[in-house]
Parts: C-alpha cells; sequence; structure tokens
C-alpha cells in the first residue's frame, strides 16, 4: 500500500481564494465561494454564479443572499453567514438545498 499523497502542499497552493475560484471553475456540479464580514460574495466560481442566474462571476460578487435568492431563503443565509462570522463556530452536519435559476 502507499502512502497517500500528502494534503498540506496541495493546500498551501490553493490558499489564495482567487486562484481557488479558478480551480473550482473546472467543476460544473460544485460551487465555491468567499464571503466578506457582512455576507458579500468576495470571490465565486463560474458555477455558483450560472446557478444564481448570473452569466458572469462579476455580476454576483458584492451581493448578499438577500439580494440572490428567493424570501425568505435569502434572509435565513445572510442571518446564517452574520451568525457564523460573530460567533467563529463552523457549520457542520448540515446539508443545505439551493434552489437552481433557470438556464
Amino acid at each position: 500500500m502507499t502512502d497517500p499523497l500528502p494534503i498540506e502542499p496541495f493546500l498551501s497552493r490553493v490558499a489564495d481564494p482567487v486562484l481557488a475560484a479558478k480551480l473550482f471553475d473546472h467543476f460544473d456540479n460544485l460551487t465555491f465561494f468567499v464571503k466578506d464580514d457582512r455576507g458579500r460574495y468576495l470571490v465565486v466560481n463560474q458555477t455558483l454564479a450560472l446557478r444564481c442566474g448570473f452569466k458572469t462571476k462579476a455580476a454576483l460578487l458584492e451581493k448578499t443572499a438577500v439580494k440572490i435568492d428567493p424570501k425568505p431563503l435569502g434572509d435565513y443565509f445572510l442571518c446564517q453567514d452574520l451568525e457564523l462570522i460573530r460567533t467563529a463556530r463552523p457549520l457542520i452536519n448540515e446539508l443545505e438545498q439551493h434552489p437552481l435559476s433557470a438556464p
């Protein structure tokens, strides 16, 4: 049995969120994003932009879930974002399903 590949060198290369978004642009079934302390999207991959109904990633940037998702879901996501930021506690064992915009 071979040793598993060391994950640290890989993670150190994708520590830059912009670089990570470029990597995740190649996965059409996976969304990636980074938000700021006000819940605004700072970095997203193309899949997330398309699923939110935008043609470009830039169109999604600086928006919060309230501007993206239908009520009451957008309000819930923003409150969740702000609570995570306030408490610094990770969100564990919670599966969230997001509605997809029509292509």
